[in-house]
């Protein structure tokens, strides 16, 4: 059984790609891994690892890092100019590196390609940003199991007359500095109702000894909420069933996750997205936020 891993590495995801070809440990050829996306008002992200041939012997977290590449070259285009992103370490991330740029701003409904160059590799992709919908409230409820732990469920009205997708991230202040994917975070509008409601959950990390589904009092936690396209849901939507699986070591992951990116793996997303920060109070046992976007993150 030959098997390669590849990091993504904003979100710690792992890519397991599997093909049969014995019982002896084999390596393959190494494959550029590209992970970007672009926001609604924001400036393109772009990373870029190699894949990790796994190994029976103990491979350091630190050894990963000897995959990341710095010196690619990466430029963007709206169509009507091109840029080349600046690679720059980012102590933010996880390996702290990235390329990106301050000189174009995503806007929604504007198409971005993507290149990224290193050596023998190249890859390229192409995405449209969809309109941001706004979050109309946030529910805060402590928890029915423990006096310490709360509950976030977010509301928001969809458009019933076009067939949307949405996808919610989180990220904890004091655990992360970037955003992670929210479990079970992502939605497909056919199967909801006005309001829609989501429960939102932390995200977790390569890291994390042990995952706690809800909040903690006293925690600032920031919800990034994204309009995505099809092909983004069914990227994020095969990560989630990956992830749900490769936690029972009877039924292994053997699919590439859907994507984007040719000449390579991973993504490049444009998201119609909006920031929210909300606190986790101490006492009190529900707590309705309406117009969250008055807390000043949102777009």
């Amino acid at each position: 059984m030959k098997k390669t891993l590849s990091i993504l590495i904003h979100i710690f995801v792992t890519l397991v790609f599997v093909g049969c070809q014995g019982n002896d440990e084999l390596t393959t050829k190494p494959r550029l891994v590209v992970e970007g996306w672009i926001d609604d008002g924001g400036f393109p992200v772009v990373m870029l690892t190699t894949t990790v041939n796994i190994s029976k012997e103990y491979q350091d977290i630190d050894s990963l890092q000897d995959h990341l590449l710095r010196w690619a070259k990466v430029t963007v285009s709206n169509g009507e100019e091109t840029i080349v992103l600046t690679g720059a370490p980012d102590r933010e991330m996880f390996p702290p590196y990235t390329y990106s740029s301050a000189y174009m701003r995503g806007e929604a409904g504007k198409t971005y390609t993507m290149t990224a160059q290193y050596e023998n590799f190249y890859a390229e992709a192409s995405t449209t940003i969809p309109a941001s919908v706004p979050v109309d409230s946030f529910v805060i409820e402590r928890s029915a199991v423990s006096d310490t732990l709360y509950t976030v469920k977010a509301y928001f009205t969809d458009n019933s007359d076009t067939h949307d997708y949405y996808m919610f991230f989180t990220r904890v202040n004091g655990h992360t500095e970037y955003y992670l994917m929210s479990h079970f975070g992502v939605v497909d509008d056919a199967q909801t109702k006005n309001p829609v409601g989501v429960d939102i959950y932390p995200g977790t990390t390569l890291f994390d000894e042990e995952y706690v589904q809800q909040f903690h009092y006293g925690d600032t936690v920031y919800v990034k909420f994204a309009h995505i396209d099809e092909t983004s849901y069914n990227f994020w939507r095969d990560h989630e069933t990956a992830v749900m699986i490769g936690r029972n070591p009877l039924f292994p992951v053997i699919n590439n996750l859907r994507s984007n990116i040719r000449g390579g793996l991973g993504y490049w997303f444009g998201y119609g997205a909006k920031e929210y920060r909300l606190f986790i109070p101490k006492k009190e046992k529900r707590v309705v936020i309406v117009h969250p976007s008055s807390l000043g993150l949102s777009n």
